[in-house]
């Protein structure tokens, strides 16, 4: 009998080993479960925060054609009690490109112009400020820009260049 009892004895503890592994892993895996779970969460609430037609990462929204929230990080950013503040893609690129922006307003007058001369090679942005549609053109290149909406182009040939905006000349860039 002793032989019959050792033998139960290993076999309640091989079964007993393995429930205890079996637990183990189910404890495991739901925390692995859990932990993804808080990130999809997390995931799920910055996008729904954002505005129609917005995902993260988008300049603008695919609906309304209007800028979509950036968090921004670092020396840049805006501070706030509750955090760091939003800003659209568009301001975001007007900071970028500080110094050498051209914006218009809907009456296309330049509201914020390159001052001086640049150098040949600089990239400048051009913006449409305003709430309606404007036709912006600038050292060959041109676009019809919907309201916030902004291009970029490299000045290369020195001299004036005109900018204009729905086919009339609005300003000037010396490039030297």
């Amino acid at each position: 009998m002793s032989n019959e009892t050792n033998t139960e004895e290993n076999n309640n503890r091989k079964v007993g080993r393995i429930i205890a592994i079996i637990v183990a892993v189910l404890v495991i895996a739901a925390l692995i479960v859990g932990g993804m779970k808080k990130k999809t969460d997390t995931a799920t609430d910055t996008t729904a925060a954002l505005p129609e037609g917005c995902k993260p990462g988008f300049l603008f929204s695919e609906t309304t054609g209007k800028p979509c929230p950036q968090t921004e990080t670092g020396a840049d950013a805006y501070k706030a009690d509750e955090g760091v503040v939003n800003t659209s893609g568009y301001e975001a690129a007007i900071r970028q490109y500080a110094g050498k922006v051209v914006i218009f307003d809907g009456a296309c007058k330049p509201i914020s112009m390159i001052s001086g001369t640049i150098a040949p090679g600089t990239r400048i942005l051009v913006a449409n400020n305003s709430e309606k549609q404007l036709a912006l053109s600038v050292a060959g290149k041109s676009a019809t820009l919907d309201a916030y909406h902004y291009f970029t182009t490299t000045l290369r040939t020195t001299g004036d260049t005109s900018i204009t905006c729905d086919s009339k000349s609005a300003a000037t860039i010396t490039v030297k």
